[in-house]
């Protein structure tokens, strides 16, 4: 009825002389999303004006579409994107299907990441006062007071350690002797070390060794040696791991195995996908990645990949 009186109302404007309204320049649609082929049975809300496309900012990332700036305009307040500023960017609009086919190249799409292998979280280590002595001996003894072979003698090795939450004070010792002599106390090293581990370096001031390569001999000496410790970190992998990168542009299959052995399967939309924290093992690696695609079409790629613990990841120092 009430259409009726609107078009009774139109005509009669009409046959007055006065023009109906015209309809409005931007039109609302409610369409169904297939991207590449893919269907992620979503609808997005799209507004036609002039024969151009835009769709609201917040719902074209929620569809996996990077941020794109240049194709970015504010309407109202609200942030819009245009088809048509971006560059790659085709689509096939239904009307009758209340549908829209979009086909973007895989730069327009948001990076996948996904973590095989993540590693420990970190924990954050507390450190409180305390004490510890900790001691190993050791006694020979010969019914014959002159035996060559067993001379009567002993040791006492010690280790004192103080704790504190910003410091250790640690102090080894021994004492030995034996028959017809007295006992000598001899001091090993004795050394203060205080730890950062947010930034995994260790400050030490006392008894300390050189290190280095293991072709260059160690030297003891006394003073203040600063180092950088990652067993302070357990939860940081230090040597460098591989990252893999693929580009897919239909829907998917990835599978992915490292020695022979699958690490990560899954179906993927199309666009890029990265890979991190792979399970490698040390010294030589076989990394293999399988994509079908939905026509059976099968695309293998073999990396070999070697690791080492003497090598710094990127970033590390």
């Amino acid at each position: 009825m009430l259409l009726t009186a609107l078009a009774g109302r139109d005509r009669a404007q009409a046959q007055d002389g006065i023009a109906p309204p015209a309809p409005s320049a931007a039109q609302t649609l409610l369409l169904e999303i297939a991207i590449n082929g893919w269907k992620p049975g979503m609808v997005a809300r799209f507004v036609e004006e002039g024969g151009r496309l835009r769709i609201p900012a917040e719902q074209f990332a929620g569809l996996g579409f990077a941020p794109a700036p240049s194709a970015q305009a504010s309407i109202d307040g609200d942030a819009w994107i245009w088809l048509d500023r971006l560059a790659g960017l085709t689509w096939t609009l239904d009307r009758r299907g209340q549908s829209i086919a979009l086909v973007a190249p895989p730069h327009l799409l948001r990076v996948r990441e996904v973590s095989v292998a993540p590693g420990m979280g970190r924990i954050d280590a507390r450190a409180d006062w305390g004490a510890m002595l900790g001691w190993d001996a050791f006694a020979q003894w010969s019914p014959r007071r002159d035996d060559p072979l067993f001379p009567h003698s002993y040791s006492v090795d010690l280790d004192a350690r103080l704790f504190a939450p910003a410091f250790t004070l640690i102090s080894r010792n021994t004492v030995y002797g034996g028959a017809g002599s007295r006992a000598r106390w001899l001091r090993l090293e004795s050394y203060a070390e205080f730890d950062n581990a947010a930034q995994s370096w260790r400050l030490r001031l006392g008894d300390s060794v050189t290190r280095g390569p293991v072709w260059v001999r160690t030297l003891r000496f006394a003073g203040v040696q600063w180092t950088r410790d990652f067993g302070l970190r357990p939860d940081i992998v230090t040597m460098p791991v591989p990252v893999l990168s693929k580009e897919i542009s239909v829907p998917s299959t990835f599978d992915l195995f490292v020695n022979g052995v699958e690490r990560y399967g899954d179906s993927v939309a199309p666009g890029p996908v990265r890979l991190r924290d792979l399970p490698v093992v040390l010294g030589a690696n076989t990394i293999r990645t399988v994509v079908v695609d939905r026509s059976g079409r099968r695309t293998e790629m073999v990396l070999p990949f070697y690791a080492a613990n003497g090598l710094l990841a990127k970033g590390l120092s």
